[in-house]
């Protein structure tokens, strides 16, 4: 999905109201205008953390394509508001790793609980709405996961992120973990550190019967070439074996904060 389009997704979803000192969206995500902009998002237990990723540039890049799109803005955006859906911001692609999955950006949203989201999901005029997504999008995938205790995240534009989504290996599904635990003083050795394991979501796409990754981690960094430096660590490199065994697939991107000026 070209960067346009993933802008117009952002400003038809919510507004945006400025102070002198920062930007505050109306969901009451922060846009920070100080020394370093940061965009900072909040969750409260029970609430829903949604991931949107969408993708237009392979057939739908085009007026119908665009037509379609306002279409789905215009109905389906303000009927999820008024059962508590918000966007929060947008982390934008700047590089796919590893993958063949590669949208624009990464949307932050969040519902006010599971059964807000269900009530929504559940609204006879919701089945046709869903459909006009696989006519205007050429793949729009939704990641979704329960919040279980107070959450913040900080998104700052001095610093530098990566996502990985996950698919571990049935057979050894514990040798991810295990991974992650193990490099853990690596990573913040090099100046790095864990953000945010998103573990067990679940996943609308296109293809119905697509399989969810089994996990989501978000990674701040200090420097842009921090994933390198660990690659080099010798505590990093004698757990790549749990890695190699413990996974069937992952999906591994740069993100940078989309912040307004």
């Amino acid at each position: 999905m070209n960067l346009k389009d993933v802008a117009i997704l952002a400003c038809v979803i919510t507004s945006l109201i400025y102070t002198d000192d920062s930007a505050v969206a109306s969901d009451g995500s922060h846009y920070e205008q100080d020394e370093v902009k940061t965009l900072t998002v909040h969750f409260e237990p029970s609430q829903m953390l949604q991931l949107i990723a969408p993708i237009t540039e392979i057939s739908k890049n085009n007026d119908e394509g665009v037509k379609l799109r306002n279409q789905y803005y215009q109905k389906a955006i303000p009927l999820a508001q008024q059962y508590g859906f918000k966007n929060h911001g947008q982390l934008v692609v700047t590089e796919t790793i590893v993958g063949d999955f590669s949208p624009g950006a990464y949307v932050i949203g969040s519902w006010p609980s599971l059964n807000a989201f269900d009530e929504f999901a559940n609204l006879p005029e919701w089945p046709t709405l869903k459909t006009l997504r696989i006519e205007a999008w050429d793949e729009l995938k939704l990641f979704n996961a329960e919040i279980n205790a107070p959450l913040s995240l900080s998104f700052r534009e001095d610093k530098f992120y990566t996502v990985v989504f996950a698919w571990s290996n049935p057979q050894r599904p514990n040798d991810y973990t295990s991974y992650l635990a193990g490099i853990e003083p690596a990573l913040n050795r090099v100046g790095g550190r864990f953000m945010l394991k998103i573990k067990h979501p679940t996943m609308e796409s296109h293809d119905a019967s697509a399989e969810a990754p089994n996990q989501i981690t978000f990674v701040e960094w200090n420097t842009k070439n921090g994933f390198a430096t660990l690659q080099q660590q010798e505590d990093y490199k004698r757990f790549t074996g749990l890695r190699d065994s413990g996974l069937e697939k992952i999906e591994f991107h740069r993100l940078a904060p989309l912040i307004p000026e």
